[in-house]
């Protein structure tokens, strides 16, 4: 899929742009206090 998609482009430069739009968002979202506080109300269960 990646070779048709974007015929090309460099496979690590794609990497590093999935990095910044997916997980970087991502980690942020894992160390907000609001996570935090669901991932603790949810362990209690």
């Amino acid at each position: 899929m990646r070779a048709t998609a974007n015929p090309g482009v460099v496979d690590s430069d794609q990497h590093a742009l999935a990095v910044d739009i997916e997980i970087t968002p991502q980690a942020r979202s894992i160390e907000s206090p609001e996570f935090q506080n669901r991932l603790s109300a949810a362990k209690q269960r």
